[in-house]
């Protein structure tokens, strides 16, 4: 398997995997690859995992958002967020590349337990993410216009 880079937002500094869990798929006698990255905010390279430009070999390949389509490999599986079980319009390219390509795609919304709860979510976290994301935007968007506001102070969520 494989942990891809996130670079579809310049500010993604999430992991699907933590290291503890990099390491016990390692010593259950798997093979994790993991592209560098200097933004993720932690690293696999002490669990035991192989840092690898080159993921091509990997035959499920994770992480949290969408890989551009230009970075997906033919016929191999993928898991993360793809926010197309809504038919999101911004998201509906990407599908289409997906089903060209004959990727199998494992989507984190649509994992869910027996009785149907999502096993796999941010829940509130990207709610509270999301919306400190956008105080901090509407900050520099006031500062843009020659206001100086106390949005200006609010840091992005990752800080």
């Amino acid at each position: 398997m494989a942990i891809r880079r996130e670079d579809i937002n310049v500010w993604e500094r999430r992991a699907p995997l933590a290291p503890r869990h990099v390491k016990e798929i390692v010593h259950a006698g798997h093979t994790v690859l993991v592209q560098p990255s200097n933004r993720r905010a932690i690293h696999e390279n002490k669990a035991g995992a192989i840092i690898s430009e080159n993921i091509s070999e990997a035959s499920l390949i994770i992480g949290v958002k969408r890989p551009p389509e230009e970075r997906i490999y033919p016929r191999k599986t993928y898991a993360f967020f793809s926010h197309t079980i809504k038919a999101q319009e911004a998201n509906m390219g990407l599908l289409d590349d997906l089903l060209k390509k004959e990727v199998r795609l494992i989507d984190y919304e649509k994992m869910v337990d027996a009785n149907g709860f999502r096993i796999v979510a941010f829940r509130q976290w990207a709610g509270v993410a999301g919306m400190i994301n956008i105080l901090h935007g509407l900050g520099l968007r006031f500062l843009a216009l020659g206001h100086h506001t106390p949005f200006m102070l609010i840091g992005m969520a990752q800080n």
